[in-house]
């Protein structure tokens, strides 16, 4: 019964007609790729330029103080399957400034409240999935039931019935293949031009679309069984807009407003750091005085150090972890709202698997944590404890410890 309902819907679906709107999607895709694809080449050529402009300037240095206030940065690189989510991704690019000074800078400035400002766009590889998928899918799922007469012929041939139910199963597995064809051929556009997007995560793409397809495809069944015309067009219009538009942005904005209220804001945070670092600062300047820089320090300059670490360090790490631990808990907020809405649910898992979600923020900004202090002494070892070498500084960074490499999730 089934297999003869599948049969006749696929002649129905596979027609020239739909084989040239299917051509017009896939050209659509490759415009947005294309973009996706301009963006990460970008980055990826950024490299090599961003390390040497980094070493050329700890080579400019005569002495571990001016390195200490002058820092390393740290890029972020994408992962290649980021192309397809250029625009729905929680951020573009990031990069970290990491000094002896208070702050952890992350641009741009995304710490607090301000990594969850943005809703994402629509306007890449997975969001045209979604948009014309959806509108799809509730149009498709609208045709199963809007026609009696149409029920009553697939009754006559497949020999049930409840030819509804099998119609909008077909329907289901037929528009959900022909997503998956476009979605293959974007793959292979991508290995045409040299990058291998191919990824086990992306198997958590084709689920997160297979149930946005098939929740729209069921509604608009369910929608094909009110008796009034218009009132089935109203309702398709606002389960559209809801789905759609709406509580994306309300499940977003609702976030943001809890973060506002629950989080420090950046100017308020850093002044606080900032008091923090001054108290050390006279609190030296009445213990020790000044102090000239580039032999060994004398052992009350090093006392003063090693209180200035177990005091005022202490409360700066301490602060940056709870801002750290209070942005984490929010991301867990978000993402917990958003598995209850098809829509949302595809939008907050394609934001992770872009690399560029709220999962690698927090992997990046526990990184740039780490490296800070690690930076910090580093510093406190050469400024205090050796003596300055006729060679110049030693740069902190020997590899590529200055890039970060974001990762599917």
């Amino acid at each position: 019964m089934f297999k003869s309902v599948l049969k006749f819907e696929a002649k129905m679906l596979f027609t020239r007609r739909n084989f040239i709107i299917l051509g017009a999607i896939f050209a659509l895709l490759v415009f947005f790729i294309w973009d996706g694809i301009s963006d990460y080449n970008s980055i990826q050529k950024s490299k090599k330029p961003f390390q040497e402009m980094e070493k050329d300037k700890v080579s400019r240095h005569i002495h571990y103080t001016f390195y200490g206030i002058r820092g390393v940065r740290l890029l972020f690189i994408p992962s290649p399957i980021s192309i397809f989510f250029s625009d729905s991704a929680a951020f573009d690019g990031m990069t970290a400034h990491v000094d002896t000074a208070e702050n952890l800078n992350i641009s741009n400035s995304f710490k607090g409240k301000d990594l969850f400002a943005g809703a994402g766009g629509y306007m890449d590889f997975s969001g045209i999935m979604l948009l014309v998928g959806s509108f799809l899918g509730l149009l498709y799922g609208y045709d199963v039931t809007r026609n009696s007469e149409y029920l009553k012929l697939l009754s006559d041939i497949s020999g049930t019935r409840k030819p509804a139910l099998m119609i909008t199963l077909a329907r289901i597995i037929l528009l959900n293949l022909a997503f998956l064809i476009l979605s293959g051929l974007s793959l292979l556009f991508l290995l045409i031009n040299g990058i291998n997007a191919i990824n086990i995560f992306l198997f958590g793409f084709v689920v997160m679309l297979f149930q946005v397809l098939t929740s729209f495809i069921s509604a608009g069944a369910v929608v094909g069984y009110i008796k009034k015309k218009r009132s089935q067009l109203t309702i398709l219009v606002v389960i559209y807009f809801l789905l759609i538009l709406f509580i994306p942005w309300l499940v977003q904005k609702a976030v943001y407003m809890e973060a506002k209220k629950g989080l420090k804001s950046i100017s308020e945070f850093n002044h606080e750091m900032y008091k923090i670092m001054m108290a050390l600062e006279t609190r030296s300047f009445k213990t020790i005085g000044t102090w000239k820089s580039g032999d060994i320090a004398p052992d009350k300059v090093k006392a003063m150090v090693k209180s200035g670490q177990e005091i005022e360090y202490k409360k700066l790490k301490k602060n940056e972890m709870e801002m750290y631990n209070g942005i984490k808990k929010r991301i867990r907020a978000y993402q917990l709202i958003a598995s209850f809405f098809p829509t949302t649910a595809y939008l907050s898992v394609n934001k992770e698997l872009s690399s560029k979600g709220f999962e690698n923020f927090i992997k990046f900004y526990r990184y740039a944590y780490d490296m800070k202090y690690k930076f910090i002494g580093f510093y406190i070892e050469r400024k205090f404890y050796r003596p300055l070498p006729k060679s110049g500084v030693e740069p902190f960074i020997k590899g590529n410890e200055d890039l970060f490499y974001g990762q599917s999730l």
